[in-house]
Order: structure tokens, then sequence, then C-alpha cells
């Protein structure tokens, strides 16, 4: 299972020999932190913009403490940590779901099969192998061991010893997941709550507090200083822009979606974790199993951003008991041929072949079966041009280039629109030109979320200058009117009527071509 989980997301990652889709935001605050001697800085120097407040440095840090120290303790760079940690957090998580599983579940069989149907899950792994996937990786997979110890702490009926170092294990998990990933936190908070409402014994609310309380003692130096510095406002915003029920006191219009879609696995051809867990989901609340199930109707309640890549944790555990209760069980009846009564068969025929007993050709069918839906789970997890696989790349070598040739030639003031390929979570290009060229970009929006109002202003800037792709350099004119920058950048592959305009236009300048463009604004059309 381990080794089926590692071919799948090493598929993706390790061609790659760079950060998948995006991270540059997450690089240059692990550069931060390494900047202020490990003191936790006050703002991020990523993407700084002058019509705006800086990004302040609210971001749960652990994460980036890691790769920091990794950075400095051994041969790897920053951006190969950021390209090979993720996935090494990637495989945790698929552990941490096992270990879950045998908190809800006798035996290693159910545990197992949850396990394997994650781990070919397009949703487990899509957004956690990615640069940016450091965070959510490490997050969730702390976040799944310390559901799972949380809930081992609470069985009275375990030895003290186990009790004990379980309530430890949990609390310092907790700590973990709170301080590298706040949905994840949230996750983790809602398990923790299920798990412990019923019955409400004294030894429930110890272990309750306990955790509570020593999670929010062992994160203070962040949070505290956070709020010591910046108050309650990047909180508020991320929460706003991280996913909400509520949207200005009205409920969201996504929620709904949600709720009539709850299957949210990914998978690019059918959805069979996803068909397979939500039968689990039926038979558990049928034979009142009901934690599992509402964990998952809670997460779509909450509707976080990342809903769809949690919500794949019940998901996948709730498959692996609708398969142990009931494929299997078909499956060997079928291959045992029981139930089967040859004389009752309608087809009747002197072939003496056909008239053998069912149970001589039906042994090898289930194992046929079986094959051919793992064919199936492994071939639509490694597949990738379709769905969210195809945003697993990296920033093409000929950007890099480009990028890292505004770093030398441009002056330290410019500023960049780029014009985007991909909605902005996957605008890989946009997110780490500020990384690469250190230059500034004023519609990209990673980061901003922490800063009230920035974040869909420059959501809208993103769209915007999506909208001049088959458009001519008027189009740019008209963003100018509306923020100031000093350069285009058109990646690789992009906008060949924009670029052709660019060059006949005399109010603009191609200063770099070499499949990546950009293009200067002319003194004439500066913006006022």
């Amino acid at each position: 299972m381990a080794l089926v989980a590692l071919m799948v997301r090493a598929l993706f990652v390790l061609p790659a020999g760079f950060p998948l889709n995006d991270g540059g935001l997450f690089v240059v605050m692990s550069q931060d932190i390494q900047a202020a001697g490990y003191a936790l800085p006050w703002t991020t120097s990523y993407n700084p913009a002058g019509y705006e407040a800086a990004i302040p440095f609210a971001y749960p840090p652990l994460a980036f403490y890691i790769a920091a120290l990794i950075e400095d303790l051994t041969p790897f760079s920053m951006l190969e940590v950021y390209w090979l940690l993720p996935l090494t957090g990637s495989m945790l998580t698929v552990a941490g779901v096992y270990c879950l599983g045998r908190t809800f579940f006798e035996g290693r069989l159910i545990p197992l099969l949850a396990a394997f149907a994650f781990a070919l899950t397009p949703r487990s792994f899509t957004w956690l192998v990615m640069g940016g996937g450091l965070t959510r990786s490490l997050g969730l997979a702390a976040a799944l061991f310390a559901l799972a110890a949380f809930r081992i702490a609470m069985r009275e009926d375990a030895a003290p010893a186990t009790r004990r170092r379980a309530l430890v294990a949990a609390t310092l998990l907790s700590a973990a997941t709170l301080g590298t990933h706040l949905e994840a936190a949230v996750l983790l908070a809602t398990g923790i709550l299920l798990s412990s409402v019923l019955p409400p014994t004294r030894w429930r609310v110890t272990v309750f507090l306990t955790v509570g309380l020593g999670t929010l003692t062992l994160t203070a130096p962040w949070w505290a200083t956070v709020l010591v510095r910046h108050g309650f406002e990047p909180f508020l915003a991320a929460r706003t822009y991280g996913g909400d029920v509520l949207s200005d006191g009205v409920i969201s219009s996504n929620l709904f979606e949600r709720l009539i879609t709850p299957v949210i696995t990914h998978e690019p051809f059918f959805a069979v974790v996803g068909a397979t867990g939500a039968l689990g989901a039926f038979i558990a609340v049928a034979r009142g199993h009901w934690v599992l199930p509402a964990l998952w109707g809670a997460l779509i309640l909450l509707n976080m951003r990342a809903l769809a890549t949690f919500s794949v944790v019940p998901t996948a555990l709730l498959a692996g008991y609708a398969t142990a209760q009931v494929l299997i069980p078909i499956l060997r009846d079928a291959a045992t041929g029981e139930g089967d009564d040859p004389a009752a068969s309608p087809d009747v025929t002197s072939d003496a072949t056909a008239r053998r007993p069912r149970s001589e050709f039906a042994s090898w069918r289930p194992a046929l079966l079986a094959g051919l839906v793992l064919g199936i789970l492994f071939y639509g997890a490694t597949h990738q041009s379709r769905g969210e696989a195809a945003y697993l790349r990296p920033v093409s070598d000929v950007d890099q280039r480009a990028m890292s040739w505004a770093a030398l030639a441009l002056p330290p003031d410019s500023t960049f629109l780029v014009i985007p390929m991909r909605p902005w979570p996957a605008d890989r290009e946009g997110e780490w030109l500020p990384t690469l060229a250190h230059r500034p970009a004023v519609n990209v929006p990673q980061g901003y979320e922490w800063v009230d109002g920035a974040f869909d202003r420059r959501v809208y800037l993103h769209d915007l200058a999506w909208t001049c792709w088959y458009q001519d350099a008027d189009c740019i004119e008209a963003i100018a009117q509306q923020v100031e920058f000093t350069h285009v950048f058109l990646p690789n592959g992009c906008c060949d009527p924009l670029l052709m305009s660019f060059i006949s236009d005399p109010r603009y300048d191609v200063e770099y071509l070499a499949g990546a463009a950009i293009v200067r604004r002319g003194l004439s059309s500066q913006w006022r």
C-alpha cells in the first residue's frame, strides 16, 4: 500500500525538478524567517505593493520553520525543500488515515482498505504534493495522527499508561496542527468534538480540556504575537476568504452546491471511491455508527476552501468499511459458488462445459473484478491531463529564465501585471514571479487573504487580466487606469494576439522575448 501511494505521487513530483504549481509565497516566508534570525517576522517580504498594506506574517509558521531549518542544516536548497518535502507530507497522510481507521474499526482490514482507497484518490494528494502543499500535507497529517491519539486517550477501558501517552501525543500533535494549517485545525477540532460528545463522561471532558488548553498554550508564541502586532484583522480576513457558511449574513451560494454534490474525490472517470464511501455512509448510519458520516456532513457545512481535500478522509474510511462489510462478502460468495443451483438455471444446453457447476468458473471472476477496479483507480490517480491533475506542473524552464532575467536586468522599482493562463489558485507563473524576479506583481492574490479587502481586489485584477488573452494592448491600458505597473509578463505559450499588438504598438517596448515575453509600458502611457 505504501509503495503504491509513493508511486502515484512520485510520478508527478520527481520528474518536475521544481515545486509543483504553487509555493512561491511560502518559499519567501521561510526565507523571511531565516533573515529574521528565526524570530517571527512582522510582515512577509513577498510581493510588496505600494497601494496596499504589506502582508502580515500571520500564517501558522511551523512548516516554514521546518523548511528553513532543513535548508540551513542540509545540502538541500529552499526550492528543493519545497519540491520534495510535500511528497513526504503527503505520504504521512496515508499513514494517518490508517492509524485513524484503527481507532474506528476492529482489526486491520478496514483501515488497510481505507488507506489504499485514500492513496489512490486524486483529491487526497493533488493539492498536497504541490509546493504550497507543504503546509497542507503536514497540517493534515498532524491532524489525522492527533485525532487518532485523542480517540485512544478517550478509551476508559485502555491501560492508564496507554491513555496518558495518547493524551500527550494528542496534545503535541494538535499543537503541531494548529501551528501548521488553520483549516486542518478546524478539521481536527470537528473530529474531536464529534468523538467526545457522547457520552460526556468526566474522563472525556478531562481529555478534551487538556488537549484544548495544551494546544493553545503551546501555540501561544505564534498567535499571541500576531494578535499583539496586528489584532484580529488578519484572522477575520483569512476566515472569510478560506470559505464560510455565511457571507455577509447570507448563506453562501456554493454551500448549496456542496450539499447536492457531497462526494468530492475528483476521480477522472468514475467516482469508485466516492460511490463506495457514500454506500459506507448509509451502512454506518443504519448500524448506528454516526461519527464518520457526521464528520463528512460537518465538513460540508463548514464549507472550507480545503473541503474537497479534507472530505476524502471520511470518504475513504467509509469506502473501506463498505468494501469489507458488503463488497468482499459478495465476492467471497461468488468465488465459492454459494447459492448456485445448476438445476435452477433457465439456460439448458448440451455443451458439457456449460453444464459444469458454476463454481468451477466463478473463482477467477472476483479476482478479475478486483483487479479491474484497482487498475481503474491506479490509472485515474496517475492520469496527468484530466481534472486538477493538469495543475501538477512546475513553472516552465522558459518562464523561470525570463523571471531570472527580470531579477538581474530590470530596475528595482519595476512592477508587473501578469497575464494569467489559469484560475488564480493554479496561476503558477503569477505566484512565482515575485519570488524569482524579486519584483511585485499587482494582480497576484496569494497571501493577501490576510489583508482585509486586498484579496478581492487582486482576484478582480487577475480575472481582468485574464480577459486580455485574445485582445490587444488597449485591454492592458484599461487595466492601467486602475492600477500602476511598469511591465507586463506574458508566460510561455500565452497570448499571441496580445504579443503581436505589443510589438506594433508604440506605447510598449518588448524588452525580453524568448518563449516568455516581458513588455515595458512606454513613458507616454504611464499610469497617473
